[in-house]
């Protein structure tokens, strides 16, 4: 197993002032600047008021886009800044193209999943795929939840699918039960 170094930045900014709404508006923002990951913990702040902490990771190109959403969007005035060193596995970004069939229709959708090389070799769908799963399905009258789609994700690319049919996934039997 090898463990890949990148250099990379982590904002640590808590708030007391935001609403839910513009929480949403700020993590958003910060993503749009470049943000890897952002991160928002509820937590009981001094005089007992209700507040959030901010972890937000980002690589250094983008400090000072992140910075200025975080000025901006939250209204902070102060956050700490912490340079690290993010420690990460080789991962593989796999994408698929797979028809899907139920009864008498088809559709085709371009999926991906993410394969990391650990200690073992682990395989997860990626989340905006099995929405986009969901999605199609429901248009077409099949209702899956989105948990039941990461399984057929994980099916398709774990024995190398290019062609799904729902049909016969219904017999085998699924854990929605509908």
């Amino acid at each position: 197993m090898k463990i890949f170094d990148k250099e990379g930045w982590v904002y640590y900014a808590q708030a007391d002032h935001m609403s839910g709404e513009e929480i949403g508006s700020a993590i958003e923002g910060l993503y749009e600047a470049g943000a890897s990951n952002v991160q928002v913990i509820s937590t009981v702040t001094k005089k007992n008021r209700s507040g959030y902490v901010f972890l937000i990771d980002a690589r250094p190109e983008y400090r000072d886009s992140v910075e200025k959403v975080l000025i901006l969007e939250t209204g902070v005035t102060g956050w700490h800044c912490i340079e690290t060193v993010h420690r990460h596995l080789r991962v593989e970004y796999l994408k698929k193209e797979v028809c899907f069939r139920w009864k008498e229709n088809q559709i085709l959708l371009n999926l991906e999943a993410k394969k990391a090389y650990g200690l073992e070799i682990t395989l997860r769908p990626e989340h905006r795929s099995c929405e986009l799963l969901k999605k199609e399905l429901d248009r077409m009258g099949k209702k899956y939840s989105v948990r039941t789609c990461n399984a057929i994700i994980y099916k398709i690319f774990s024995e190398n699918l290019e062609e799904f049919n729902l049909d016969i996934y219904d017999k085998e039997g699924t854990d929605d039960g509908m």
